[in-house]
Formats: C-alpha cells, sequence, structure tokens
C-alpha cells in the first residue's frame, strides 16, 4: 500500500530524550529536597505526561513546585540533550522528497514539540 501520509511517535521513534527528561526531573526532585530517581527508574514513569511523571516522583502536594522547576531547567536544556535516532533524518527526507505528509503525535508540550522538531 502506498500511504499519502505518515504519524510519527517522537520520544523513542524520532528522537531519544530520557536523558533530557531525566535531567529535569533530577532538578525538580532536588529542589523539593528528594534524591533524584535514576534513568531508568525515569524510563518506567515516562509515558504518560510530564505532570504525571513529576507527580508520581514527589507526591502531589510538591507537583506544582517540582513541576515549574521541570519545565524551566527543560526548557533550558531540552535541546542539548535530546537526540536524533540513527536514520531518522535520513528516513524523514526520503519520505518528504516521496511527496508524503509527515506528522508528529505526542503528549509532549507544544512548545516543547516545536522547539525539539525545529532544532
Amino acid at each position: 500500500m502506498n500511504y499519502p501520509g505518515i504519524i510519527f511517535d517522537m520520544d523513542g521513534t524520532l528522537v531519544e530524550s530520557f536523558h533530557a527528561i531525566q535531567g529535569s526531573l533530577a532538578e525538580a526532585m532536588k529542589s523539593v529536597g528528594l534524591p533524584p530517581w535514576d534513568l531508568e527508574t525515569t524510563k518506567r514513569h515516562v509515558g504518560r505526561g510530564i505532570e504525571h511523571l513529576v507527580e508520581s516522583a514527589v507526591g502531589e502536594e510538591k507537583k506544582q513546585e517540582a513541576l515549574g522547576v521541570f519545565r524551566r531547567d527543560y526548557g533550558d536544556t531540552c535541546l542539548d540533550r535530546t537526540y536524533l535516532l540513527p536514520s531518522v533524518g535520513e528516513t524523514l527526507h526520503v519520505l518528504r522528497d516521496s511527496g508524503r505528509h509527515l506528522a508528529v503525535a505526542t503528549n509532549k508540550s507544544l512548545v516543547f514539540t516545536g522547539r525539539i522538531l525545529d532544532h
């Protein structure tokens, strides 16, 4: 079949962003007096959105404070710690050049998604 368009998930399909997420989550956890999770623990909690991730890490009482720290840190560092996965760039160029429409579906904030995709 020849599909006119393809929708990609972003994290784990187009980019590797676990290090960026873990780094910002560590800053958020430290800001409320909690020891940061390691990368593997963070990976197990990713996938249901940043608010859920932060609440899982710090609890409901400290969520808003930690969420503010997470968003500031992630905004400052996400481009430095997020990497295009191997062959993705070339594959996207081939698909686009073949006339297919390309889109991304993600639960990541639109602000961060746009910055990462532009980068």
